[in-house]
C-alpha cells in the first residue's frame, strides 16, 4: 500500500493520494464529517441491505419455468440442509458461539471499514447499482457481523429460521444474478454476430457510436472492444497497442462534440492509444430488445420509435461510406462470440440492409420473400424501410403500397418517411413524388 500510493506515479486520479485528499485540506472538518457520514450508510448497506435489496432488483427478471422450478428445488435443499445442520449443533457448541460474539462483533466492524476505507477516501461511494463492486472486500466482514447477532438469540428456533432466510437470498440472489449477466453476455454475442452479418468491412479509423438495448456503455472499450476481435484483431501499430476502430459514448458533451464536428481527441488509456473521432462516426444502434442491430444513414436517416434521444439527435452525422462492400471480415471467433445464431428476421433484415445499400434492390424483396415463408415478421416496423425503398427503386408500386400501411401505423415513422425518403439515392422524381403522396398527405 505505501508503494503504491507514495511512490508508484499514477495515471488515474482515483488512486492518486494527493489529488484525493486535496479535498479534505481544503475542508478537514466538513469533508470528515461527510466521510463518516458515507461510512455508516456504507455499513448498513452492506450489512443489511445487501441481503434483500440485490434480490428484489433481479426479482422481475423473466424465468422459463424450468428456471422457476429449478430455483424452487435449490432453495428446497439449501432449507432441508441448513435446518439439518444446525438443528444437530449441540447446546455446548450454541453457548460457545454466543461466548464468542462480542469478539466477531469487532472482527466484523474491522473487516468492513477496512473494506470501505480505500473507496471513501478515494471519494468514491458503494451503492446497489454502478458501484456495487466497492462492497466486495466489506462483505465478508458484513456475514460475520451478522453471525455476531445471530448468536444472541435465545431461541434456537428464530436463529434457525434466520439464517434459512438469508442463506436462500443469497443462494437465489447469486443464481439470478448469473442468469442475468448469462442473457447479457448471449444478447452482446447476438448483436456483434447482427453487426457481422450487415457489415463486411469498416473502414479504418472510423468511431462507432452504438447503443445496446441490453445494458448502458460505461466505458468506450465496450465497443471497440468486440468491434475490432471481427474486423481488426491486430494492433494497426507494432510498437503499440492501438486499435482500429474506436468507439463513443454518447453523452452532452460528446453530442455537442459530433454536431460541430470537432476534431479528433487523442486517448490514452492504461497505453492503449485510441481516438474520439467526433466527426466520423458510424452508428449501430439496436432500440430495444425486439428491434434487430441497425445502421443508421446519415443521408436519409429514419429512426425506430423506440430510438433514445440522443442518437435520433446525431443520427444525420452517421456516415455509411465508412462500412467497405468491397471486403470481408472473417467469421467472429467462437471463443469470443459464441457460434453464430440461428437464422431467423435479424438475419434477413441484416441481409437485405447489405443487399440494399450495394445496390442489389431485387436481392432485397427476394430476402423478404424468403423471410415471410419461413414464417419471420419484424418486431419494430422501421425495420420494414430498406423492403419499402428497394421496391419504390424497382418501381413495384404494389409492394410499396403494402408496406407503407406498416410505416404509417406509427406516426413517428410517418412524419420521417415524408421528410427523408426523398433523399434515398437514386429516387427520380416519380419516386419522390410517390413518397410525398403517400406519407406527406394524410
Amino acid at each position: 500500500m505505501l508503494w503504491r500510493f507514495f511512490i508508484f506515479d499514477s495515471e488515474r486520479k482515483a488512486t492518486d493520494l494527493g489529488s484525493q485528499l486535496g479535498t479534505w485540506m481544503q475542508s478537514p472538518l466538513l469533508v470528515s464529517i461527510e466521510w463518516g457520514r458515507i461510512l455508516l450508510r456504507d455499513i448498513f448497506e452492506v450489512t443489511l441491505l445487501a441481503w434483500w435489496m440485490p434480490l428484489s432488483n433481479l426479482w422481475n427478471i423473466s424465468l422459463r419455468l424450468r428456471e422457476v422450478l429449478f430455483l424452487v428445488l435449490i432453495a428446497g435443499i439449501i432449507t432441508w440442509a441448513v435446518i439439518f445442520v444446525l438443528k444437530n449443533i449441540s447446546t455446548t457448541e450454541y453457548a460457545n458461539s454466543e461466548n464468542t460474539s462480542k469478539e466477531m462483533f469487532w472482527v466484523g466492524l474491522i473487516v468492513v471499514m477496512a473494506g470501505f476505507a480505500p473507496v471513501i477516501l478515494s471519494n468514491r461511494d458503494a451503492d446497489f447499482y454502478g458501484l456495487s463492486r466497492y462492497m466486495l472486500a466489506s462483505s465478508v466482514g458484513s456475514v460475520i457481523l451478522i453471525s455476531a447477532f445471530l448468536s444472541q438469540l435465545k431461541s434456537q428456533k428464530v436463529y434457525v429460521g434466520i439464517a434459512c432466510l438469508l442463506i436462500v437470498s443469497s443462494v437465489l440472489m447469486h443464481n439470478l444474478n448469473g442468469l442475468s449477466w448469462k442473457r447479457s453476455s448471449q444478447a452482446m454475442q447476438n448483436f456483434w454476430w447482427q453487426v457481422s452479418w450487415r457489415i463486411p468491412q469498416i473502414r479504418e479509423s472510423t468511431t462507432l457510436v452504438v447503443n445496446y438495448s441490453h445494458t448502458a456503455i460505461e466505458e468506450d472499450y465496450f465497443i471497440w472492444g468486440p468491434a475490432n476481435f471481427i474486423y481488426y484483431p491486430e494492433s494497426k501499430n507494432h510498437q503499440r497497442v492501438e486499435p482500429s476502430l474506436w468507439g463513443l459514448i454518447l453523452n452532452r458533451e460528446s453530442t455537442i462534440s459530433i454536431l460541430n464536428h470537432t476534431q479528433p481527441e487523442f486517448v490514452n488509456r492504461r497505453s492503449i492509444i485510441t481516438y474520439f473521432g467526433y466527426d466520423n462516426i458510424l452508428i449501430l444502434t439496436q432500440p430495444s430488445a425486439s428491434s434487430c442491430v441497425q445502421v443508421i444513414d446519415g443521408v436519409s436517416p429514419i429512426v425506430s420509435e423506440y430510438e433514445q434521444y440522443d442518437i435520433q439527435i446525431v443520427a444525420s452525422e452517421s456516415n455509411q461510406n465508412n462500412i467497405v462492400l468491397d471486403e470481408t471480415h472473417a467469421p467472429p471467433p467462437d471463443l469470443v462470440f459464441g457460434s453464430e445464431p440461428q437464422h431467423e428476421w435479424c438475419f434477413y433484415y441484416q441481409k437485405a440492409a447489405l443487399a440494399f445499400q450495394q445496390g442489389d434492390y431485387e436481392k432485397v424483396l427476394e430476402l423478404k420473400q424468403n423471410a415471410e415463408e419461413a414464417g419471420f415478421t419484424p418486431q419494430d416496423p422501421v425495420e420494414w424501410m430498406p423492403f419499402l425503398q428497394a421496391s419504390i427503386l424497382l418501381s413495384d408500386y404494389d409492394v410499396a403500397i403494402q408496406l407503407s400501411r406498416f410505416i404509417k401505423k406509427s406516426s413517428f415513422l410517418q412524419l420521417q418517411a415524408c421528410e427523408n425518403l426523398p433523399k434515398t439515392i437514386n429516387f427520380d422524381q416519380k419516386m419522390k413524388d410517390f413518397t410525398r403522396e403517400t406519407f406527406c398527405i394524410n
